[in-house]
This record gives C-alpha cells, structure tokens and sequence, in this order.
C-alpha cells in the first residue's frame, strides 16, 4: 500500500533523478572562436633609452605591483588605501553581490516551491437552501479551522534552470571581472594623478628659481643703469622677463590643487582632506630600467576587460538554452498536506489530516512562435557580445601599441630635453661671464636665461609626460588588478580551461535534444 511518505519519497527521487540526468537543450558554450593576434608589438624594438622585456616571469612580477617599479613608499601607501576605500571599487563590489544573490534564486527553481498557512472562519448557511419542498431549516454557524502546507516542483527535464544557472555563474564573474576592470582604471589614477602633483610641484620650483635669479638680474640690470652703464631698455626687458615668470605660477599652483583633490576623491574623501599629507613637494619618481610587456596573445588571458566581455558571451550563450526549453513540455507536481476540522478540539486528530499529489503537464504548444522569436532575440544577443568581445580584443592592441609608441617618444624626448638643460646651463654661465666683461649686452644674458628655464620646465613636463605614458602602458596590460582582495572567496581566476579557450577555442557544439520539436537555437559561428 503506498503511504503518503512513501508517495512523496518515490516522486521526489523521480524527480531528481530526472532533473540531475536530463539534459540540456540550446548550445553548449566553448569559448569564443580563435582570436587572430599581432606576431608582435612594433614598437618594442625601437624602445630606447629603456629596455621592454617579454619574458613571462619578469612580465608577472612587474605588472602584479608595476607601481613600486616607481620606488616611491608614499605612492604605494596611496594606492593600497584606494584599493580599501575607493567608492567605485565598493560599488563593484556591491555589483557582485546582486550577481550572486540573482545566481541564488536562479537555483531555487531546482527546489520544490513550499508555502505553508493556517485560517480559521466561520459561517452560516442561508435556510432557504437546505434540501427539501418548503422546508425552513434553521442553519447556525459552522467553524472550519485549517493548517497546511502546499508545494508545486517543475522537474527540471530540459536543463532550462540548469542554463539560467549557467548564465548566473557566468554573469558572476563578469561582474567580478568588470571590478577588477576598475581596479586597474583606479590605480592608474592614483598613480596619474600623483605624477601630476609631483611633476607640477616640481615645476613650482623650477619657475620659483627663475623668479629668484630674474630678480636679482633685475636688481643688477637697475644697478648699472643708475651707473649709467647700460640703458632702460635692458631694465624695461628684465622686468617683462620676470613678470613672464611670475604669471606661471597661479596656474601651477591651481593645477597642484587640482591634483590633490582628484586623490582625495579617488580615496574616498572629501577634495583637500590629503592637502596637509600631499602639500609637502617631492620629487618626480624614476622610471623603471625595464617595462614588462609579454606577448599579444597574453592580453587575452591576462586584461579585465577581455574577460568580462568572454564571460558575457557565455552567459548570452547560455540564455539560448533557457529560451529553448520553453518549446519542450514543463512537467510538475503539485501537492498539499494539512489539517482541517470544524471543531477545534478534534483539530489534531489522526481523521482530520488530508493531502493530495497531483503530476502536471504544460505544453504552450500555441505560443511556439512567440517562443522562437525569443530564441531568435537570444541568438541575436549572442552574436552581439561576440561582436563586442572582439571589439574589446582589437582595442586593447590598440591601446597597448598606442602606450607603446607614447612610451618610447617621451623617453627619447626627455633625453633630448636632458641634454638641452645642460647645454643652456653652460650657455648662461658663458653669456654671464661675457657681459660682466662687457662683451655682450644684457638682452643675451636674458635671452639664454630664458632658453634655460623653458628647457627646465619642459624637461619636467616631459619626464612626467614618460612616467604618465608608463602608467596608462601598465594600465593597457592589465596590470594590477590581482592585487584586489577575492570578494567573499571568489576564485581569483576564472577556470583555466576557460581562460584557454578565449585563444584556442572550437565552434561551440549543440547538445543532444528530442527529436521533436526542432529547434532554431544555432551556435554562434
């Protein structure tokens, strides 16, 4: 005889069996198609004064901190606080919470749905409608208490839940990986914005100095015309020469702010909360003797970006499936067990127990064209994050091949700025000595002062120019991201057989599905 135990034992294992062994309609995800790659980067071997290496191990250990190659502690102290406080970072993270809790009722659809109640009412019939010709009955009041439980289960035959689950994993670590995206963007801004603070402070000097020797040469200059040595055209060219100075400084001053700010905010804070800490002027960090680049093919494997945008395909890729299933019949089982009685003293009584078990089927057999329009909207889906996958691929050897080039010019201007700083430092100790001879007027010693404090400024300009074409170098490489902590023991990698298929991969194949109805779900060429 079969109990109520024994019926609901026998169904839910029937169930699960199916639901565990049935299979999964719509294309099974491979991976993105081959991804044709660059033989190399062109500008690597013309990169000079620094060497690029491409070795895998020196490539790892510079982009996983690239900042400390700068060898500056108070840069690192800042780049480990935004990693802690950044608000976009916190904001990523929240974005990977909402994934996971979507991934968590995506699950729930492989769990029976219970729900439980308990009433009580109490009722009177009309007399008039008691069984009988002309007969009044009185009808007094009937009390009806109730407690149960009901559930519904749609046996997951198709894998329909099985590829809304596999969509969710997927749509977790994209947003894991989007997060990380924005590690990389905010640790080129702190370490950006930091070389602008410094390279700007560093220009203050520079026009602070010129200021002061203008001055005295102003002072010298109206010495000797009270002497009647020189003329006022040579004090009326030195004041014009120092106020030129002079007028600078507001606007490197405003840019010093500027910068201090965006680090504030950058950090979490209020602009000018680091003013005190960052005020103090530094010098402009060294650039590292060697830049870790590696191979093109690695930016696949190794950039935020690309591997948001493959998880994106997979998650498309598994929304066909979904999608599909709705051509295929649903089956369930209903249910309901409780207690029901009119009195309450009798309420726990082994009579007053009931329940029911009821296997459902569900073919929207009349919706197939809505349906496959839906299966139609997915593919479509699909085809439009492979189109932007590969858009994500072409753009980030471009923007490596762009910060390449940048790179190498800076570094070749700075040397050339270098030596023209040395050349104008002779020049001005030369004209000097010549005019206290009298050899020479005032208007070329002014002349090559002028010479000297522009290729001063520019040589500043231009080494933090090379240090920010470092950074947005370091940036288009992917560098940094692993330094962010794995967000409630998220895997810091995504599988490696999926990382290796976004460079080797095959056309994904279909899996096996009922003969009838035939499906349109194709897999994306």
């Amino acid at each position: 005889m079969l109990t109520l135990p024994r019926v609901l034992t026998l169904t839910i294992a029937a169930g699960a069996a199916v639901s565990l062994s049935g299979c999964k309609v719509g294309p099974n995800y491979a991976g993105p198609p081959t991804v044709e790659t660059p033989d190399g980067f062109a500008a690597i071997p013309a990169a000079k004064p620094s060497d690029v290496t491409t070795t895998p191990a020196a490539v790892e250990a510079k982009l996983g901190e690239w900042w400390k190659t700068l060898g500056d502690d108070q840069l690192n102290t800042l780049i480990d606080r935004a990693i802690v406080s950044n608000l976009d970072l916190k904001l990523g993270l929240a974005r990977v919470r909402e994934a996971r809790a979507a991934r968590g009722g995506a699950a729930a659809d492989w769990f029976p749905q219970v729900g439980s109640g308990a009433g009580y009412s109490r009722s009177r019939s009309s007399s008039n409608t008691q069984p009988g010709f002309g007969a009044q009955q009185d009808s007094s009041g009937v009390d009806n208490y109730n407690l149960g439980l009901d559930a519904s289960w749609e046996i997951d035959f198709w894998g329909k839940t099985a590829r809304a689950v596999e969509a969710a994993d997927a749509e977790i670590m994209q947003t894991i990986e989007l997060r990380r995206d924005v590690l990389v963007l905010v640790l080129s801004e702190v370490a950006r914005s930091y070389i602008d603070l410094r390279g700007l402070q560093e220009r203050l000097a520079v026009v602070t100095r010129a200021v002061g020797v203008q001055e005295e040469s102003l002072k010298l200059t109206e010495s000797r015309f009270k002497a009647g040595l020189v003329g006022e055209l040579d004090v009326a060219q030195a004041k014009a020469q120092l106020e030129i100075r002079r007028s600078q400084v507001p606007g490197i001053r405003s840019g010093i702010d500027v910068s201090i700010n965006r680090l504030s905010v950058l950090l979490g804070k209020p602009p000018r909360a680091l003013a005190e800490e960052l005020t103090p002027a530094k010098n402009l960090p060294t650039a590292p003797t060697t830049v870790g680049v590696g191979l093109p093919s690695e930016l696949l494997k190794r950039r935020p970006d690309i591997r948001a945008a493959e998880r994106a395909l997979a998650a498309a890729t598994a929304r066909i499936g979904v999608a599909t299933a709705e051509l295929y019949p649903s089956f369930s089982i209903t249910g309901a067990l409780g207690l029901q009685s009119s009195q309450a003293g009798s309420w726990f009584d082994m009579s007053s127990r009931y329940w029911s078990i009821a296997p459902g089927v569900r073919w929207p057999i009349l919706d197939w064209g809505k349906i496959r329009s839906n299966i139609d909207v997915r593919q479509e889906q699909v085809a439009q994050s492979l189109i932007r996958y590969e858009q994500v691929v072409l753009a980030s050897f471009e923007d490596v091949e762009g910060s390449l080039l940048r790179l190498v010019s800076s570094q070749e201007q700075y040397a050339a700025l270098g030596r023209a700083v040395d050349a104008s430092r002779r020049a001005v100790q030369l004209a000097q000595d010549l005019y206290q001879t009298g050899n020479v007027d005032f208007r070329t010693v002014l002349e090559n002062q002028r010479t000297l404090y522009d290729a001063e400024d520019q040589a500043v300009i231009s080494h933090a120019s090379s240090l920010t074409n470092l950074i947005a170098l370091y940036k288009s490489l992917g560098g940094g991201w692993e330094q962010l902590e794995n967000p409630e023991g998220t895997p810091r990698l995504a599988p490696s057989s999926t990382i290796d298929a976004i460079v080797n991969s095959s056309k994904p194949q279909t899996s096996a599905e009922p003969a009838a109805p035939t499906t349109t779900a194709q897999t994306p060429q």
